[in-house]
């Protein structure tokens, strides 16, 4: 029985229960809602499936329909806005990104986009480049200073840390379930799903190939490029520790290692790495300090929404971010850097291609 399933059970049980001793008598339609609604926000805060789980009471209850009809309004005033904030929050960050980016000059361009390439040309030296950031990307390790090696260690070690606090954080979270969290919990959730945030990047990589914004057009690649990074280090570790999430209650140190089985790829937690490599890349390239903190707040809330929904655990969140965290400043910085190089004078690139092995050689 999946978790749903035995929620779901759950409902009735406590619907037939309270009818039976006399505690709740429904009467018309807006206190069926009530009731129900009630007693599933109480005991379902997993699958989210509202109209679904209603529709079994009401198919006893309330064959006209009417009833399921009065839910699917309620619900839909919470949910169908998601879309809305999600929408407007990227146009918001959009319209700021050309005005908030610094303008790259003429001699700066190549070999990132010529001024007057094509539009193949052009995405094919964006390809080569994050072919050459990828492999910067999984080599990095071996480039590392103190400094950096401390700041892993950090995230590693304060997600150990959080290990013996997993059971009574996630406890915490039960106890302050509330429609309004629901609310931002579930803004959380989908920030954090990888087809948003793989749609924001690709969606600003668009606006810049289509406006001919050299500076959008990048920032583009370099969501995609920490997404893809940081979402391989993070599926390996999920398969190679293969622990078991909250809400299959077997307890917060239940490792299985190999595992591809969902229920058991809990550490570290994909939303929260999806949410922090989106929202890093975002505020680094954007450099506003005030939009940087509502991007950071935005991924936070992805982070908390995770354990909210007993997906994970506090551990597991805290990893997941910093892995996402540390893309986006990675390939952040190898973008600065090769900046640096192209204004420096004459320098010789190599890189992988799809075909075999590029140079590009630039000259003032």
């Amino acid at each position: 029985m999946n978790p749903c399933e035995k929620y779901d059970k759950e409902v009735v049980f406590g619907i037939q229960k309270e009818k039976a001793a006399g505690q709740k008598k429904v009467t018309n339609q807006k206190e069926v809602f009530t009731f129900i609604q009630s007693i599933f926000m109480r005991n379902c805060l997993l699958c989210r499936r509202y109209t679904k789980s209603g529709q079994r009471f009401y198919t006893q209850h309330s064959p006209d329909g009417s009833v399921l009809a009065l839910l699917s309004r309620r619900t839909g005033k919470f949910f169908r806005p998601f879309s809305v904030y999600l929408g407007t929050l990227v146009l918001v960050i959009f319209s700021l990104l050309p005005a908030r980016l610094p303008a790259l000059s003429d001699s700066t361009t190549a070999p990132n986009t010529p001024p007057k390439a094509d539009v193949g040309a052009i995405l094919l030296s964006d390809v080569q480049l994050a072919l050459a950031d990828g492999g910067a990307y999984f080599t990095a390790p071996l480039k590392f200073a103190a400094k950096d090696w401390l700041l892993a260690a950090g995230a590693l070690g304060g997600s150990a840390a959080l290990l013996p606090l997993d059971e009574s954080l996630n406890a915490l979270m039960l106890r302050n379930r509330s429609q309004t969290a629901n609310v931002f919990a579930d803004i959380g959730q989908y920030y954090g799903d990888l087809a948003v945030g793989g749609g924001i990047g690709a969606g600003v990589y668009a606006i810049g190939l289509a406006t001919n914004n050299a500076d959008v057009r990048i920032t583009g690649r370099l969501v995609l490029e920490a997404l893809v990074g940081s979402g391989v280090v993070t599926i390996t570790l999920k398969s190679l520790f293969g622990r078991s999430r909250p809400y299959r209650e077997e307890g917060a140190f239940v490792f299985r290692p190999i595992q591809f089985d969902t229920d058991r790829t809990a550490f570290p937690s994909g939303h929260a790495t999806v949410a922090f490599a989106v929202s890093t890349v975002l505020a680094e390239r954007i450099g506003d300090p005030w939009i940087g903190a509502g991007l950071y707040a935005l991924a936070s809330l992805t982070a908390l929404s995770r354990m909210y929904h007993t997906k994970h655990w506090a551990s597991d969140v805290l990893l997941g971010s910093a892995i996402g965290m540390g893309a986006g400043l990675l390939v952040t910085h190898f973008e600065r850097e090769r900046k640096k190089l192209l204004s420096g004078g004459e320098r010789l690139f190599v890189y992988p291609t799809l075909t075999g092995v590029g140079l590009t050689y630039h000259f003032r």
